[in-house]
């Protein structure tokens, strides 16, 4: 499983580095393509699984804490659907599931990740190396600064 994950804080030019590692290995580059593909896979739109976390309705929140007191009755928990989440799974475990699996099948021939968890995902695994770029606080504000061309309260907000 060859790759490389590389975590980044706010000001340490991750979306920089990442790509021009990825360059110049020659592999695909993950970044936003995980959490589109996530949200393909559990129907939910780019932002939620950005977010791994469902806009659902107040009803629709009411009846999902209902479904698991219906047991069989009604169908309840007894259909599953293609990418539906496993059983007793909360929402972040469905997303982080999902991300992991993305992750993992595009490692399996190679991959750059940027963030989304992959050094921790992949901690265990031999030929995956995992890089975390970070700097002092005020080094990463100066450098978010000059890079997004804010002036620093709005960097300092966004750290």
């Amino acid at each position: 499983m060859p790759g490389v994950t590389i975590a980044s804080s706010y000001g340490t030019a991750g979306s920089v580095i990442a790509p021009a590692v990825a360059r110049e290995l020659g592999l695909p580059l993950l970044d936003r393509a995980i959490s589109v593909q996530v949200a393909a896979h559990l129907d939910v739109t780019e932002d939620e699984a950005i977010a791994a976390k469902t806009h659902r309705s107040l009803a629709d929140r009411f009846l999902s804490l209902l479904a698991p007191l219906a047991g069989g009755v009604l169908g309840a928990g007894t259909d599953a659907m293609p990418g539906d989440a496993a059983p007793n799974l909360d929402e972040a475990d469905a997303f982080r599931e999902q991300a992991e699996q993305v992750m993992r099948s595009a490692l399996a021939t190679g991959a750059v990740i940027l963030g989304r968890a992959g050094g921790a995902a992949f901690r265990q695994e031999p030929g995956v190396l995992r890089v975390r770029l970070f700097g002092s606080e005020q080094a990463r504000l100066h450098h978010a600064m000059a890079f997004e061309q804010v002036d620093e309260p709005t960097a300092a907000d966004r750290m």
